[in-house]
């Protein structure tokens, strides 16, 4: 499971993204084969990237959508959500995004994390930013 998903890792990183897909979806059945759930969502998310690399956008938002509901503890749920967030941001659905992100800054500052609480409020400014409400973004 490991050395598939960090041969993926290294097929994305060279943005051949069918061979990271490959190998991404070799590790994602055999975690499930193993009920090894971390896996599932790294490879979710890392299947997600591979997606998005090649502009489906859509299939992405789904496999981000099936990592979430498989996050058992906030640091999951909040990187779940802010992947979420800028996908649906960058098919244009601001008002979901700005949805998913205010989870994953909340679920970022309630784990105590915060370098990855700054990192989620500044993304928040991002998307109310794209979406044209500038009032709304945080200060």
């Amino acid at each position: 499971v490991v050395t598939l998903t960090l041969i993926g890792n290294q097929y994305l990183a060279l943005r051949q993204f069918d061979k990271a897909l490959e190998h991404y979806r070799q590790s994602l059945t055999l975690a499930r084969e193993n009920n090894d759930r971390n896996f599932q969502i790294i490879n979710l998310n890392q299947i997600g990237e591979a997606l998005e690399g090649k502009g489906d956008n859509q299939t992405a938002l789904e496999s981000y959508l099936v990592a979430l509901k498989l996050a058992a503890n906030e640091n999951e749920r909040a990187d779940s959500s802010g992947r979420i967030a800028a996908t649906y941001s960058v098919i244009g659905e601001h008002d979901k995004a700005i949805e998913h992100q205010i989870k994953a800054m909340f679920l970022e500052e309630r784990s105590g994390d915060f370098d990855h609480y700054a990192n989620a409020s500044l993304e928040l400014g991002r998307i109310y930013t794209r979406a044209g409400q500038f009032a709304n973004a945080p200060r």
